[in-house]
């Protein structure tokens, strides 16, 4: 499979970083003898610019190729090309573990709020200025710890909320979302006991949270939950400033989702004091351009670390507003997650 980046996708994030991530292995987990997840078909990525030389023997044009593909009317042609790939790989066998642990609960003990954030990084790669260790402080050192001081305060509570609490670090998530997959089709507690996940992936602390954006809190009931936690703390709930970047799906939280359990993925949105956003969005470009997947992605001394406590209070606040409702969350009527979905969970 030949991969084209378009020029959509190449304002986000351009190629180049695409091509510092190739050295990096891939994973699958097994399922006996047989690969449980991922794909070992073998792949090509290549800039948008290559496109017109693939084509350069159909008539057609690149841009032709991108204005059909999101308005459905794409239709495969020949390229009138022959080639010869060669591939080759090292297979190797490692273990790699997911870490969970419960807070029993009350009168509802016997069903779950998932709280995740993922253990792993890059490790060792392509030097960049001489650094080759890919830190991973705020992906997602940053959610970890943000789940064990979680996890602290409801250990704290003088009342143990209704239903237990699953503390869960997963593995694999740079490697295509490896162990909360695992997780979700192998879960250590019935998955129909498991009410929802709200997922820390990236808390970053970069400034004073004035709004929330949840993704994915749309989708079903646990918007209501993200408000009762979000007026709290004296914050607005601000929608997602990026969906094309489709980021609800592209994080752990979305293999709950396919096993129709409701999910949510709340983070600080982009609101300084004012309510404006041209600052703290720049911000977060130069980070990704900069800092993103890179070694320089590393403990920063000169946050405010009370910043990236006021957004970790809003996730513990969200997990206990679903621990304690006496109704279990669910999608909203003829939500496209529910439909999918939805029957997942309840038969199983």
């Amino acid at each position: 499979m030949i991969l084209v980046f378009t020029p959509e996708i190449a304002r986000h994030l351009p190629f180049p970083f695409f091509a510092r991530q190739a050295p990096f292995e891939n994973m699958v987990w097994r399922e006996g003898n047989q690969p449980g997840s991922g794909s070992v078909l073998p792949g090509a990525r290549v800039p948008h610019t290559l496109l017109q030389r693939l084509l350069a023997k159909t008539g057609r044009n690149a841009e032709e190729i991108f204005a059909a593909g999101p308005q459905g009317k794409l239709k495969s042609f020949p390229l009138g090309l022959r080639a010869r790939l060669r591939t080759g790989f090292i297979l190797r066998q490692f273990t790699s573990e997911n870490v969970a642990g419960v807070l029993r609960g009350g009168e509802l003990a016997q069903e779950h709020v998932v709280i995740t954030a993922h253990l792993d990084h890059l490790g060792i790669g392509p030097p960049i200025g001489g650094d080759a260790i890919y830190n991973g402080a705020g992906d997602d050192a940053s959610g970890v710890s943000g789940a064990i001081e979680v996890a602290r305060a409801f250990s704290a509570l003088p009342k143990r909320p209704a239903r237990s609490i699953l503390i869960l670090g997963v593995t694999g998530e740079e490697k295509g979302l490896q162990g909360s997959e695992y997780f979700a089709r192998h879960p250590t507690v019935p998955i129909r006991s498991i009410v929802a996940d709200v997922n820390l992936d990236f808390p970053t602390g970069w400034w004073e949270p004035h709004d929330i954006v949840a993704l994915g809190a749309e989708h079903s009931t646990l918007m209501n939950d993200v408000r009762a936690a979000s007026q709290a703390l004296g914050l607005s709930v601000s929608p997602d400033p990026e969906p094309e970047q489709v980021f609800f799906i592209r994080s752990d939280q979305y293999n709950f989702v396919k096993q129709g359990v409701p999910a949510v993925f709340p983070g600080a949105g982009r609101q300084d004091a004012e309510g404006k956003l041209e600052k703290n969005r720049a911000y977060s470009d130069w980070w990704t351009k900069n800092r993103y997947h890179q070694p320089s992605d590393e403990w920063d001394p000169k946050l405010d670390y009370e910043n990236m406590a006021k957004e970790v209070r809003a996730d513990f606040l969200i997990a206990l507003a679903i621990a304690v409702d006496p109704e279990r969350p669910r999608w909203n009527e003829g939500d496209v997650f529910g439909k999918m979905f939805g029957a997942n969970a309840a038969t199983r």
